[in-house]
């Protein structure tokens, strides 16, 4: 469970030069340093709230902030969610991928517990929600990083099932 509290609003996966799986994205030809990541997490919301995952993320320069590529779950005050998927650059500038409804099930049920995905390969991004794919990028910039949860300003999560696989090829 993640409480929003100022200045402790995400947990991110420290970054360790022998743990091979984060790289730090400087070769922009063969990727071979790129953070290859498949990070899926169960998110559950009781209220009106936001959380998310990141995937290829770094603390921003001033230290408040991540970078990276985010998938957030919003509850909405109707009962309802919406997905945001988007990456926000070392600049603070966020672009966005897919903001909309959550993509339904097959049975067209909502679960409790809402999966979201992120893989990241090479120059490329993919997002899942609820088990169905939201968006993908080709030729994306942030390459480096590790991973992180996060929730926004008067939100309490229950994250569960978090998984963390490497997809490089090596």
């Amino acid at each position: 469970q993640m409480i929003y509290k100022d200045g402790a609003s995400y947990r991110i996966f420290r970054y360790v030069p022998s743990f091979l799986l984060f790289g730090v994205g400087n070769d922009k030809q063969t990727f071979r340093d790129s953070s290859d990541v498949y990070v899926r997490v169960n998110i559950r919301l009781n209220q009106p709230s936001t959380a998310w995952v990141a995937a290829r993320t770094t603390k921003s320069v001033g230290g408040g902030a991540l970078d990276g590529y985010r998938m957030s779950l919003t509850r909405n005050s109707d009962g309802s969610y919406s997905v945001k998927a988007s990456g926000i650059s070392p600049t603070g500038q966020e672009v966005i991928y897919y903001n909309g409804p959550l993509p339904v099930s097959a049975d067209n049920a909502t679960p409790t517990w809402i999966p979201l995905l992120i893989v990241t390969y090479q120059n490329r991004v993919a997002f899942f929600a609820n088990n169905r794919f939201v968006n993908a990028q080709e030729n994306i910039t942030i390459l480096g990083g590790t991973v992180a949860l996060g929730v926004e300003s008067g939100t309490t999560a229950d994250f569960n099932f978090f998984q963390l696989r490497d997809v490089s090829p090596d």
